[in-house]
């Protein structure tokens, strides 16, 4: 038990002190799962003080007394650091129930291999988006949906060399960005309805499944955050409703999320941040899904999916969204 707990020690100590790194992202990104971890650990320590506190006293027992002091203070320091991350990203945004709903959005991920057509359709004319937004929508979802969509929305744009597709009853326009084909990890899009437009982001960066897709995400968000505050601020004004809505394959606790998310300081904020409990993406569900592995429990979850709003836009409701077929979950929400 001792050696275990040694090892738990080390393994959170690392996460924390190299989370820059590729690695230590990678089990940041699970930083709840840590948190619960370090609290059996502290409770073990505690009960093993308390029990060479109060048991038979010999030579060796003020040796392990240290030690178990040792590593109560150790499992509740680290707790105190992953609590402190946890409480630091939740709570502070607060939806606006009392605001008028204009427009409803729908997004996800619905997974490259999904063939829950019926399901995806279904799940539009049911919820009735006024504006639909996904990743990894390939060659063929596009192929059974074009018909449903062309008949449910009145402007589609399929992007198949992001394979992302943005779907609307009002009039959509496609925006410039400064990267374009193979690079593109982002869109740009003005939806116009009536006297009101909005300015959305559909993103998707890399997933970071190997150090030099790690290194490309990072990249990756840096132009989007280098776009929004210099290429695209006069197309928004002051005022701007502004949404950024997509699997940015980052979690709140990355270094690299905070650099992201420090840049856009006083401009965007995370609606998400509402949700403490909302973890997107399923690390079992890929496995199964994607026929890597079956049989694991879905236990390990990640918050990889991000909504993003401009200070002048208010959210009425905000809404995970599960489709069977897929490793994330999706938004359904209603903006001002």
């Amino acid at each position: 038990m001792t050696f275990f707990l040694i090892l738990l020690i080390i393994g959170a100590g690392a996460s924390l002190l190299f989370r820059e790194s590729y690695l230590g992202e990678l089990s940041i990104s699970f930083l709840p799962y840590w948190g619960a971890a370090m609290s059996i650990g502290l409770l073990i320590s505690l009960w093993g003080l308390w029990k060479y506190l109060h048991g038979k006293k010999e030579e060796k027992t003020r040796f392990w007394i240290q030690f178990s002091t040792l590593f109560v203070v150790g499992f509740g320091s680290i707790l105190g650091v992953f609590l402190w991350k946890y409480h630091n990203f939740y709570n502070h945004y607060q939806l606006s129930g009392d605001s008028q709903a204009n427009l409803k959005v729908l997004f996800s991920n619905i997974y490259k291999d999904n063939l829950g057509y019926d399901e995806l359709t279904g799940t539009l004319a049911r919820e009735n988006p006024d504006v639909a937004m996904f990743v990894e929508f390939e060659e063929h979802h596009y192929e059974h949906l074009k018909g449903f969509l062309e008949k449910q929305f009145a402007f589609v744009e399929y992007l198949p060399w992001s394979t992302s597709i943005v779907v609307s009853k009002y009039p959509l326009t496609l925006l410039p960005t400064s990267v374009k084909g193979q690079k593109w990890r982002y869109h740009y899009f003005q939806i116009q309805k009536g006297d009101q437009h909005y300015l959305a982001y559909l993103v998707h960066t890399s997933s970071p499944t190997s150090q030099r897709h790690f290194n490309n995400r990072n990249h990756q968000l840096k132009i989007i955050s280098n776009d929004f505050l210099t290429m695209h601020q006069a197309s928004r004004g002051e005022n701007g409703k502004v949404f950024m809505v997509g699997d940015f394959n980052i979690s709140p606790w990355s270094k690299y999320y905070e650099e992201f998310s420090n840049e856009l300081s006083g401009t965007m904020d995370n609606a998400t941040r509402s949700f403490p409990y909302y973890f997107s993406w399923n690390l079992a569900k890929l496995l199964r899904i994607s026929g890597t592995l079956d049989g694991v429990p879905e236990l390990f979850y990640s918050h990889i999916d991000q909504l993003l709003v401009s200070k002048s836009l208010k959210i009425k409701s905000l809404t995970p969204l599960q489709f069977s077929g897929s490793d994330h979950k999706g938004f359904l929400f209603e903006i001002e």
